[in-house]
């Protein structure tokens, strides 16, 4: 008897301590909830502060628990004179799989009319969007985490595919949990798209370009642009571009080591716009795994771009028929 009474008395106490721990649990949860949905709404809202565009969209609802789905129906981005420059419908992002070290994050979108009006676009269709990425802290003391991500452009005539695996560091995540981490990086999200200012360590970066007959739709769309042409006329165009490129790399010398991938790259594009090829992978793989500031290619001409990657990048491409 006396057995029994203890081992109910056990039982009860560690009902109570589940039950404890849930509502615990219940209010930390619900609290980064309403944090990351206040936010979300705050960083959108403070880019039509910066003078750039203007930005209107149907606020973020976040839900769910210790995992959690923020949406909104339509975000509009236009120039400070109302002229439209693109439209997102049916914006989903959520965190999941949430320990203290580490974060799996999604997201979706779809873009009825991604090029607005500025460019009478109507004939390029919509994009649908998806990400799928994880970042760990490697090392907490400096501030250090892992990123592995891929990246999908679903276009009307082309798929791209972007995907990567990236180290980062920044003094102010330094001994910050992931979540502490993820929401310091939304409050200087400008910033965290453009990897303006960050450090990066990029092992391998890789595109994918996947055609969905992209050589009738460029065709069709530069007629309607106003260049009449035969099509005979523009495969000779195409060409003669993709001549005039490939000059231009094989005489630069600070781009030797990149020529070849260069030279099939070029070629692989111009088969692409031909309906010559399927699709083109480009790689770059890190020389030595050392950190470089994206600022330093991000604010160069593209010739010069391509000349800085060279040094810390080797390029691969491939092309398949």
């Amino acid at each position: 008897m006396q057995g029994r009474k203890i081992a109910k008395i056990i039982l009860g106490i560690g009902a109570l301590i589940c039950v404890g721990l849930f509502v615990f649990f219940y209010i930390i949860s619900n609290k980064v909830k309403k944090e990351l949905q206040a936010q979300v709404n705050s960083t959108i809202s403070a880019f039509n502060q910066d003078g750039i565009a203007q930005i209107t969209f149907d606020p973020f609802v976040c839900k769910g628990f210790f995992s959690y789905e923020c949406k909104s129906q339509r975000l509009e981005l236009s120039t400070l004179w109302g002229q439209k420059i693109t439209e997102v419908r049916d914006i989903r992002f959520g965190f999941k799989n949430i320990t203290p070290k580490s974060i799996d994050e999604t997201l979706h979108l779809s873009t009825p009319n991604f090029f607005g009006d500025i460019y009478e676009a109507e004939d390029l269709g919509g994009v649908e969007v998806n990400y799928e990425g994880s970042e760990s802290i490697k090392d907490a003391k400096i501030g250090e985490i892992l990123n592995d991500w891929k990246l999908s452009f679903d276009l009307l005539a082309a798929s791209l595919k972007l995907q990567g695996k990236r180290r980062n560091q920044d003094p102010k995540w330094a001994n910050q949990n992931i979540i502490q981490i993820e929401m310091a990086s939304m409050r200087n999200l400008g910033a965290k798209l453009l990897n303006a200012g960050q450090d990066l360590a990029y092992q391998e970066l890789e595109l994918q370009i996947d055609s969905k007959g992209l050589e009738n739709f460029a065709y069709t769309f530069l007629q309607k642009r106003g260049m009449e042409m035969s099509k005979q006329e523009y495969e000779e165009q195409v060409r003669m571009t993709a001549v005039q490129l490939k000059s231009t790399i094989q005489e630069d010398p600070q781009l030797s080591s990149w020529k070849d991938a260069l030279t099939q790259a070029i070629d692989g594009a111009a088969e692409l716009l031909l309906g010559e090829a399927k699709s083109l992978k480009l790689k770059l793989r890190s020389k030595d795994g050392g950190y470089v500031n994206l600022k330093n290619f991000t604010q160069q001409y593209s010739l010069d771009t391509l000349r800085s990657l060279s040094k810390v990048f080797n390029l691969s491409t491939e092309v398949k028929k």
